[in-house]
């Protein structure tokens, strides 16, 4: 999830449980990530300085709602279990 001065980007994302997400600040000031009181799973990047990163996996499903609490951006993070018979597998066309 990329953070710029307008926000995260995407600010909705949709993921299997036990995925890592990873947030990049690439704004020109700092930010953060979290999900504090009242979250399911708490989780908070401290001030992310331009450039850094920080990673969090998400263990189960449910809807994590989260902040920059240096800026007002908002995001959630929605983590469901993937339906086998909807699993759809996208390979890349290839000429020879």
């Amino acid at each position: 999830v990329a953070i710029t001065a307008d926000g995260f980007d995407p600010a909705y994302l949709d993921v299997a449980p036990g995925a890592i997400v990873e947030w990049v600040n690439m704004a020109a000031e700092g930010h953060t990530a979290t999900a504090g009181d009242g979250a399911q799973v708490r989780f908070d990047s401290g001030l992310l300085l331009p450039g850094e990163r920080y990673r969090f996996v998400f263990p189960t499903a449910a809807s994590y709602s989260y902040a920059d609490a240096a800026g007002d951006a908002a995001g959630v993070i929605i983590v469901a279990k993937a339906e086998s018979a909807a699993v759809q597998v996208f390979l890349p066309a290839v000429q020879r």
